[in-house]
């Protein structure tokens, strides 16, 4: 049961150095944000997460500063999405390329990674085991210091229909993926940024 105190509780939240049986559900760790690290799963960690959904579950973690590679390695097959999961985390600054490979079914990107402002680097087959997926609407939007994005990022990606703003405000970014629709990057010459409207 949510309490008003768990907010407060979650601010206190440093490390999880291992888990138990998590019932981690939509927003269960969002705006930790003194959380620096998170342990490696076992079997069981999100055994009672019902919900195929992740949504936002780090969302607002501005301290976090990596994801473990295999995070997401038991996950329910029927896992749908991974919409906001890491909004905000705002010291990560890459992805491990192994992050949704057990998530083949998932088709909600949206905001997934959105406004982690110091991510640099996304792996070229971060998606590749997510033939399903359709939604990147905003996916790393305001993703400020992000310069390289491979050709081949979405390749492995044919249902996907929704790119828009998928890179917005990435005002460092000089190449970016095929396959997604018109592009529409351009300079701003006002802000002297690059401004990317997918």
């Amino acid at each position: 049961a949510y309490s008003s105190t768990y907010p407060e509780l979650l601010k206190k939240l440093i490390k999880i150095v291992s888990w138990g049986t998590v019932e981690a559900g939509g927003y269960g760790f969002g705006d930790a944000e003194n959380l620096v690290e998170i342990a490696e799963p076992t079997k069981k960690t999100f055994i009672k997460c019902e919900d195929d959904s992740f949504a936002y579950l780090f969302a607002g973690c501005k301290n976090l500063e990596v994801i473990p590679s295999f995070l997401f390695r038991y996950v329910n097959e029927n896992t749908t999405s991974f919409e906001g999961t890491f909004e905000r985390c705002e010291k990560l600054t890459s992805v491990p390329e192994e992050l949704f490979e057990n998530a083949p079914n998932a088709t909600n990107f949206e905001e997934t990674f959105a406004y982690c402002k110091n991510l640099m680097t996304i792996p070229t087959n971060l998606f590749a085991n997510n033939k399903q997926s359709n939604n990147f609407k905003k996916t790393f939007a305001g993703c400020t210091k992000l310069e390289k994005v491979s050709y081949e990022l979405f390749d492995s990606t044919p249902n996907a229909i929704n790119f828009d703003r998928a890179f917005y405000d990435c005002y460092s970014l000089k190449t970016g993926p095929k396959n997604m629709g018109k592009s529409k990057c351009k300079s701003d010459t006002r802000k002297s940024k690059n401004i990317c409207t997918l």
